[in-house]
């Protein structure tokens, strides 16, 4: 709590590591570290909380090794993400849930495609420093207050790197 003394805004960007053993039985990170987070600011009167979700919650996307695979490989992290998007719901908080598809080290390159509805089927990848920029916009100017947008960028090399994720996983 008095972290939170004083702030406008918290951006969460709690996570995982991209292991197999942790995504198979992965902490309980996303509910609870999230529902003492929004205790703590409801305690402290902060009001706005952007946090990373991500797309594959709500979109099955990528190439069909990557959905057949990779993302039910995540279910137990992808319901827990569920569970943290439901827990902001019912907060009372200005919340925003970025939904980045697979992030992929980068900088932020300002032509990010940014929406509501799943992105297209070829998009799947996200660079860090666009969902970066995301994150800051969102909680510096409620910009989605109370949404969950996506967000994804077409990388020209993302089919093979998709793929490589894909085996890597696998593995």
């Amino acid at each position: 709590r008095p972290v939170l003394r004083g702030v406008d805004a918290v951006v969460s960007c709690l996570g995982v590591p991209n292991d197999a053993r942790t995504l198979l039985d992965p902490p309980p990170l996303y509910v609870e570290g999230t529902a003492r987070i929004v205790e703590a600011m409801q305690a402290e009167g902060v009001g706005r909380i952007v946090v990373i979700s991500a797309a594959f919650v709500a979109a099955s996307r990528g190439p069909l090794l990557f959905r057949r695979a990779v993302i039910p490989s995540l279910t137990r992290v992808l319901d827990q993400m569920r569970g943290m998007e439901a827990l902001l719901r019912v907060s009372g908080l200005g919340w925003t849930a970025v939904r980045p598809g697979w992030l992929m080290e980068g900088e932020a390159t300002g032509d990010a495609w940014v929406g509501l509805e799943p992105f297209p089927e070829t998009m799947i990848r996200a660079r860090t420093g666009d969902v970066a920029a995301l994150l800051l916009d969102c909680a510096g100017r409620d910009a989605w207050l109370g949404r969950a947008p996506f967000i994804a960028r077409d990388e020209p090399d993302a089919e093979e790197g998709n793929l490589r994720v894909a085996l890597e996983m696998l593995a």
